[in-house]
């Protein structure tokens, strides 16, 4: 992990910006994740994406989660307003370079709906499928709170 930082300047804000001398001490290589830069005027962005394999399973996970909240007996305008946010994530996640930001804010939509309408959440947050949409939109940093 990173050590000790010595400097004029150090933020750990999400532009991680540094200037003067700055010492990062590593004792274990397999702890750092991430980007790693060293020298002068390094300028680094990262663009975070899924494999296909993940793809599939997201789109897969969307599909399978749709087909079951109709189970749950949720009122019209509820169930209606889940179908909407649901079809919009899975239109995104057939893209070719889908907006994850998007699907994650529209499945997130989903689980306050969910939640407003009372237990019906922690069967939701048990199937298999939330599970996986959750775990694959977690390795984007996009975290969902169930």
């Amino acid at each position: 992990m990173i050590g000790e930082r010595e400097s004029d300047k150090v933020s750990d804000d999400s532009n991680n910006t540094a200037s003067g001398n700055v010492n990062i001490n590593v004792r274990n290589i397999s702890e750092v994740s991430g980007q790693v830069g060293i020298g002068k005027n390094i300028k680094q962005e990262q663009n975070l994406t899924l494999s296909v394999s993940d793809k599939k399973e997201l789109l897969d996970s969307l599909m399978q989660f749709q087909k079951e909240i109709v189970n749950l007996g949720l009122l019209g305008d509820e169930l209606q307003d889940i179908n909407n946010d649901i079809d919009t994530a899975m239109r995104e996640a057939e893209k070719d370079e889908p907006n994850y930001s998007k699907i994650k804010k529209r499945f997130g939509g989903v689980i306050e709906t969910v939640k407003d309408v009372g237990d019906t959440i922690e069967k939701v947050s048990n199937w298999e499928w939330t599970g996986k949409i959750v775990k694959i939109l977690g390795k984007l940093g996009l975290a969902i709170a169930l």
